[in-house]
């Protein structure tokens, strides 16, 4: 009966009060918290207003429920949980290494060659069809050092683009494999690339449960939808492309797509990017251009 539901759920929370916390990042997918929130996780398992409080207070006090404080100078303070800030500390710490680590392969003039005998192929179909400056610079970054974020808004091109880096990393010898939050994504970088793909949390599945590693030794890997990974597998998958010995870059638009988990990796990159002053945008619109689409841009 609800008696005992909510007998039970008390005894939850004071034999684990980090099971409140647990539930706040990891099944709503706020890798900061404050009070309030803690509140509301006690809102919908407890009926009794009167106990709300006392056992807010109770979780917010115990360290047995793993929180850091984030931030004490906002009006309520922010937390997190220690094992989430860890986290993304040792994220921050590889993610600013490897954006700095220049690639030893890269070569300028065979990636200019690359990007034209792409276009070439593309002008058959479309004879208008040429890559901009934005997207050469965006691929000679990717190629020069080990670790780039690509920002970009919808319909710049920034899928189609790597079918340079696709072309010049063939010439270089190495593998080159794209991943994606959703395996719509894996398929349309495929389709626009040429570039084997799959599901992001497939390959950790693989890798995990099969033996098959899809994060080849010096290796190129494409994160499409980078915006909308979590934390967590950010910095598992960058990990492996550490280990691996390769490069890596993560596409995405802040605007477009956000972290559907706890964490906002992709932001921690565009900060890193900034620092390291190889912030590298895309903000041409070529999907949204012609007369026949004029009126959606008005």
């Amino acid at each position: 009966d609800e008696t005992a539901a909510q007998a039970e759920i008390r005894a939850v929370v004071e034999n684990d009060p980090g099971r409140v916390t647990r539930d706040i990042v990891n099944g709503e997918g706020l890798a900061n918290f404050g009070s309030d929130d803690v509140t509301r996780w006690m809102q919908k398992h407890i009926t009794h207003p009167d106990e709300w409080k006392p056992m807010t207070d109770a979780v917010l006090r115990d360290p047995r429920a793993r929180i850091a404080v984030l931030s004490s100078i906002t009006e309520q303070p922010l937390y997190t949980t220690i094992e989430q800030k860890e986290l993304s500390e040792k994220y921050v710490a590889l993610v600013e290494r490897m954006m700095t680590e220049q690639d030893p392969t890269y070569n300028r003039e065979l990636l200019e060659r690359a990007a034209d005998e792409e276009e070439a192929v593309m002008r058959q179909r479309d004879p208008a069809f040429t890559y901009s400056d934005e997207q050469r610079v965006a691929c000679h970054a990717a190629a020069s050092h080990r670790y780039t974020a690509l920002e970009a808004v919808a319909g710049a091109g920034k899928t189609a683009s790597q079918a340079i880096m696709n072309r010049y990393m063939q010439k270089l010898g190495r593998h080159t494999h794209g991943f994606s939050t959703a395996q719509r994504a894996a398929e349309v970088l495929q389709k626009e690339s040429g570039i084997s793909a799959i599901n992001e949390a497939r390959a950790d599945t693989l890798r995990t449960h099969a033996g098959v590693e899809m994060v080849q030794p010096h290796s190129f890997n494409i994160l499409e939808e980078g915006s909308m990974i979590s934390l967590r597998a950010a910095y598992t998958l960058l990990k492996r492309v550490d280990e691996q010995g390769g490069s890596a870059i993560k596409i995405g638009g802040r605007a477009q797509l956000t972290s559907i988990e706890a964490g906002d990796p992709f932001s921690i990159d565009i900060h890193a990017s900034v620092k390291a002053h190889r912030h590298i945008k895309l903000t041409k619109v070529y999907r949204q251009e012609g007369p026949e689409v004029l009126w959606l841009r008005d």
